[in-house]
């Protein structure tokens, strides 16, 4: 469920301002040597906001026990013609058991937004991040 956050007639949409609600479904498997996670995911929203659909696939290789290099992809498209199709590069690394490490690069390598309502492109991405398990 996604709960509205903003305004709806904001001119640049970063939160939506609408309810909307979702099904998601993945598959997420790893052996010693490699990782393989798959996803996708239905939104509907109120009137104001289209249908929208996702797809990831993210396959990776465990180097060692606390360290993971991955390739990771994603598709996002909705019913008034958007449709972003962007992948790079992913490194994660697990400190301990309570720290862990993630650096990501996404190169957008498609992305068209909407004729009827334009709202922004993805353009590439770099995240850093560190979680904290508790």
């Amino acid at each position: 469920m996604r709960i509205p956050l903003g305004e709806e007639d904001d001119e640049f949409e970063v939160w939506d301002g609408v309810w909307g609600a979702g099904l998601s479904l993945s598959y997420e498997t790893e052996t010693v040597d490699w990782f393989l996670s798959m996803g996708a995911s239905y939104w509907i929203f109120e009137d104001t906001e289209p249908v929208e659909w996702s797809v990831s696939i993210d396959l990776g290789r465990n180097h060692v026990d606390r360290m993971q290099f991955l390739v990771e992809t994603d598709m996002n498209w909705d019913e008034e013609g958007k449709f972003f199709f962007s992948t790079g590069p992913a490194y994660y690394y697990r400190f301990n058991d309570n720290t862990h490490f993630r650096a990501e690069w996404k190169h957008d390598l498609v992305s068209e937004v909407s004729d009827k309502n334009p709202d922004h492109g993805n353009g590439d991405r770099f995240g850093l991040g560190v979680g904290f398990v508790f």
